[in-house]
C-alpha cells in the first residue's frame, strides 16, 4: 500500500532523513507538522525547523503551530512521529485510521525519553538501535512493531550515530508501513519491567568531572558533541573540549586531578586513572583549535593550571 496517506510530525535532521525516505517511497504526505519558526543566533533571525525547510522545498503541505489542534490536522491512514519533541494530544493520535507510529532511536524499552542517543554514548554502550512503535498515551510506552540493532563504534559520536540511526530508521519504516497497514505485521507489547529512562540535557550536563575514569569522560565528550558540549573553566573562562582521547599513560601519585600536562608538545589532562589527550578545544571567544596550538599560546606554565 505504497500510496498510504501520512501525517508526519518532526523537526530535526533526523526527521528530515525519515521524511525524505517516505517521499522517495511515494507515500502520500498529507501534512508535515513542525514547530513554528524561532529566533536563533546572535541576530535572533527567525529560523525554520529543518523539516519545515524540507517541506517548503518539496512543496509538501506544512503546518507550524505551537500547539497542534484536531481541526488543523487532516485525516490520514497513518501518523508518523520522528524527533518531534512535543506531546501530541490523544484526540490527534486517534485521527489516523491505522494509528500513529513513533520512530525512536533506541531498542525499547531501554532508553525511553528525549536523549537516547546521547545516553547510550555516555553510558559506553556497545550496541543500540531503532524501534518503530505504535504510540499510546504514555511516552515511548506503546507496543513494538519493528526493531533493528546496530553496533556503536569507538569513533561514533552524537553526530555520526544519529546519522546512522536516521538512515536505518528510514529504511525500516518504509519497509514496515505496508505490512502494518495490511495487518500482516502485529505489534508486541513492551516488557515494561525492563524500561530505562533518559533525561533532558542542560548546560551543566556538559561539565567534565575529572575525578571520573578517563574512558567515561571520553564517552561523555562524544555524547555531548552537539549539545551541551563538554566544558570546564580555565583561568575564569569557559573552555570547550571538542575532541579528546584516552591515553595509555597512567596517572601518577604526583598528578593532581584536572591538572594540565604538557608532553611532546601535546596537551593532556589528569583524570582519575589515565591522562586524557585534548585534541581539539575551543577557548571562550575563539574558534576551535588543536590542543597543541592552545598550549603554544599559553603565557604561563601549563602545569600550574587546572580545569575547574
Amino acid at each position: 500500500m505504497k500510496n498510504a496517506r501520512i501525517v508526519f510530525f518532526g523537526n530535526s535532521a533526523f526527521s528530515v532523513t525519515i521524511l525524505d525516505a517516505l517521499v522517495r517511497a511515494n507515500f502520500d504526505i498529507a501534512a508535515v507538522i513542525t514547530s513554528p519558526d524561532e529566533p536563533k543566533g546572535r541576530g535572533h533571525a527567525l529560523t525554520s525547523p529543518l523539516a519545515a525547510l524540507y517541506a517548503k522545498e518539496h512543496k509538501l503541505p506544512l503546518i507550524q503551530q505551537k500547539r497542534i489542534t484536531k481541526d488543523a490536522t487532516p485525516s490520514c491512514d497513518l501518523g508518523v512521529i520522528a524527533s518531534y519533541g512535543h506531546i501530541i494530544p490523544n484526540d490527534i493520535l486517534d485521527i489516523p485510521a491505522h494509528g500513529t507510529l513513533n520512530v525512536h532511536p533506541s531498542l525499547l524499552p531501554c532508553y525511553r525519553g528525549p536523549t537516547p542517543i546521547q545516553t547510550a554514548l555516555a553510558n559506553g554502550e556497545d550496541t543500540t538501535g531503532v524501534t518503530i512503535m505504535l504510540t499510546d498515551r504514555e511516552v515511548d510506552h506503546g507496543p513494538i512493531i519493528a526493531q533493528e540493532q546496530i553496533t556503536i563504534t569507538d569513533i561514533d559520536d552524537a553526530v555520526t550515530l544519529e546519522e546512522k540511526l536516521a538512515r536505518i530508521s528510514a529504511d525500516l519504516l518504509t519497509r514496515t508501513i505496508p505490512s502494518w497497514i495490511t495487518g500482516e505485521t502485529q505489534a508486541q507489547p513492551q516488557d515494561h519491567t525492563r524500561a530505562t529512562f533518559t533525561k533532558m540535557l542542560t548546560k551543566e550536563s556538559g561539565h567534565i568531572d575529572w575525578n571520573q575514569p578517563a574512558q567515561h569522560i571520553i564517552n561523555t565528550i562524544r555524547a555531548y558533541k552537539v549539545w551541551p558540549t563538554s566544558w570546564n573553566v580555565l583561568d575564569g573562562e569557559n573552555l570547550k573540549i571538542l575532541d579528546a582521547s584516552v591515553t595509555d599513560i597512567p596517572r601518577s601519585q604526583n598528578d593532581a586531578l584536572s591538572t594540565l600536562i604538557m608532553h611532546d608538545k601535546q596537551l593532556f589532562v589528569v583524570a582519575q586513572d589515565f591522562l586524557v589527550h585534548l585534541k581539539t578545544i575551543q577557548p571562550s571567544g575563539s574558534k576551535p583549535m588543536a590542543g597543541s596550538a592552545f598550549l603554544a599560546g599559553l603565557r604561563k606554565d601549563a602545569t600550574s593550571l587546572k580545569l575547574l
